[in-house]
This record gives structure tokens, sequence and C-alpha cells, in this order.
């Protein structure tokens, strides 16, 4: 993935630089690309049910247990409304990122996003910590849901496809689909998802940003996982 991050860091860099230089100027479009290259979310090998996305506000608390059985979770976030920020925020915040690296947390535009390995009954096994791995149970309830991966993908603010998995676009959603020439960085968006694949063509951001984009793809279908396995990389806007 070097590659397709030295791209998106080009482009951060770009757009930083327009914002530095004069705020008032950067388009509504450049700041949610800059957005979403901040909030890069690294795939995994294991994709599992979705994602859990929690809705807050300064009354809720979340409460993280070991297993399903335990009575005393071991760890409890609480949301208030933080004057400083004119928002919601979480007590203690840097107490908990010892533990807390979810896939996406973006406080001030209300967005918490936890992957979900396991869906059981009402509760959802999350990964707590996505460079550790580390999972803990979080119970379904009024403030959290499952986006299952269908919805999620297509919400995502891109995706490129990964390099130790590497594979052709597709004229059609099936491994034996007519290949399409495509010369270009990855950097594409998410039309629809059918079973295992998904419709993508290139973002307008990435071509505006990037001339050298000549022939953006205007649609192709690529594998997003096969089994268990993502073969992709996503990322999200704040």
């Amino acid at each position: 993935m070097v590659m397709h991050k030295h791209f998106y860091l080009v482009t951060l860099e770009k757009l930083t630089h327009k914002l530095y230089l004069d705020a008032s100027r950067i388009s509504v479009t450049g700041i949610v690309l800059l957005l979403f290259l901040l909030t890069n979310v690294r795939s995994q090998d294991h994709p599992g049910a979705g994602m859990v996305s929690i809705q807050f506000d300064d009354k809720t608390e979340l409460r993280f247990y070991k297993d399903t059985f335990e009575s005393d979770p071991v760890h409890v976030l609480k949301f208030f409304y933080d004057t400083a920020v004119y928002g919601y925020n979480i007590r203690s915040l840097a107490k908990h990122r010892v533990w807390l690296d979810p896939e996406l947390l973006w406080l001030e535009y209300g967005r918490f996003l936890l992957r979900c390995e396991v869906a059981s009954g009402d509760w959802y096994k999350v990964v707590v910590d996505k460079g550790a791995g580390t999972t803990l149970w979080l119970r379904h309830g009024e403030s959290v849901g499952l986006i299952d991966w269908p919805m999620f993908l297509r919400s995502t603010s891109g995706v490129v496809r990964l390099r130790d998995h590497p594979q052709k676009i597709r004229a059609t959603p099936s491994d034996s689909g007519k290949s399409i020439v495509y010369t270009g960085p990855d950097c594409f968006q998410v039309r629809r998802v059918q079973g295992d694949w998904i419709e993508i063509f290139t973002h307008e951001l990435c071509a505006d940003e990037h001339p050298g984009i000549r022939n953006p793809l205007q649609s192709g279908w690529i594998r997003w996982r096969r089994g268990a396995l993502l073969l992709i990389e996503y990322f999200l806007a704040g």
C-alpha cells in the first residue's frame, strides 16, 4: 500500500497547503477530501459482521465487557457536553486512549465507529483497538447499532485495492468477467455492492487534484472480500 498511501499523502499536502494559505478560499469538496485522507482506516483480515455505530449525546454511557456473562464492565465511556469545544466529548479521553483506538472517532462530527467481529443476539464483539486487534463486548442499545458491510461500503469516502492481494478490475461482478485496462492510481468510490463485489469509479476529487489521471474509471467491479479476507482498504470522511 506504499504507493497508494504516497498518492493520498501528496493530495493531503496540497490541500493542507491551500488551507494554510487561504482558508476562506478552499472549497467544500477540498475540506471533505482532507477529512477523508485524515481518517484512513486500515484493512483487517477478518471483516466480521460490519460496523457498530454509536449515536451519542451528553447522557450516553458505553459499557465494555470482557465477555457477555460478565456482570461488571472493564471500561466505561461517559459522554458530556464540553463547553470548551461547544460539543460532545468523552470524560478522561486521554486515559481511555490507552486501550481505545476504534475505526473512527471524530467527536466534533458525531462519528464513532467500531468494527464488529461478531453479532450475537443483543451483543456485539467489537474491535476497540484496531492496531492491536483487541476486542470487547458491547450490548445493543438505543445509541448502539450495527451497520452491515454493504451499507457501510456505500458510505465510505474511498477504497483502494490491497497490493498484497492484487486483482484486476472487471467489467462485470465475476472472476471470469472481462478485465478493464486502468493505468491511474487507485482512488475509487463505491457505487453499489453485489455480494462480494463492489462497483467502483474514480473519485472526482482525485481527478481534480491530479490531472495525470487522464482516463478516470467510469465503472468497474472488484472483490471487496474473499470469504473472511478483506481485499480493499477503505477511507472515511469525518
